[in-house]
């Protein structure tokens, strides 16, 4: 009698680990020593939302059917709502940016000639400066992003024109190097002087975190607008 007493708590404890260990193996909360379960805070807020959604089926299913239909129904006009808004808004952004592109190009200086030059002559002038030196016509074709054919056309009407000068590459007799004149460079210092007095006007009052962020937004454009010239060609 002694023994069968002394074997029953050795039997009945793996029983109750054995539960704890399946309990916790499907997220249930389970009892241990007699406790109370843990308290529903601590069961997985998917697992609660899963429970509430059967009851509700299973008292009103037609009910919580219509009113997933109609949730459903409001998220998908919200949602054509805002693709309507966005795109109106992205048309209006293109809009002002080609607006205000045309505004810039009808600006004039003191003796009626373009600040912003649209003839690619200034273009070329500006590219040559920045990349300094004496480049190649490859060179200046790979800055300006043009073909090497146009790039050549280009150096040839402003060399002619005086703006620049051409020079025979001492190390490969067929490549061409190319250099601003004096006369170019008057050209860049005039026309930049103008630009210069335009620009104070129209961003007086801006902040330089306005300008930085509307320059990439610029260069973000002009970029794909670029690529997709390139794709196009």
């Amino acid at each position: 009698m002694d023994r069968r007493k002394d074997d029953e708590p050795q039997t009945a404890q793996p029983r109750r680990g054995a539960a704890l260990l399946d309990a916790r193996r499907e997220g249930v909360p389970a009892q241990r020593d007699g406790r109370k379960e843990s308290p529903p805070g601590l069961v997985p807020r998917d697992a609660r939302r899963e429970a509430l959604q059967k009851t509700l089926r299973e008292l009103a299913p037609d009910a919580l059917s219509k009113e997933a239909r109609r949730r459903a129904a409001r998220d998908r006009e919200r949602r054509r709502w805002l693709s309507k808004e966005l795109a109106a808004q992205q048309l209006e952004f293109i809009d002002g940016i080609a607006a205000t592109a045309a505004l810039l190009l009808q600006a004039r200086d003191g003796a009626g000639d373009p600040i912003y030059p649209s003839d690619g002559r200034y273009g070329l002038l500006a590219a040559l400066e920045r990349i300094g030196g004496w480049p190649s016509i490859s060179e200046l074709a790979r800055v300006l992003r043009v073909s090497k054919q146009a790039a050549r056309e280009q150096v040839v009407a402003a060399a002619r024109a005086g703006l620049l000068e051409l020079l025979p590459d001492s190390h490969d007799r067929r490549a061409i190097q190319i250099g601003l004149t004096p006369g170019g460079k008057r050209m860049l210092a005039a026309v930049r002087g103008w630009q210069l007095n335009l620009v104070t006007t129209l961003l007086l009052g801006l902040q330089a975190r306005e300008m930085r962020l509307a320059a990439h937004v610029l260069r973000v454009i002009r970029e794909r607008l670029l690529a997709s010239r390139e794709n196009r060609g």
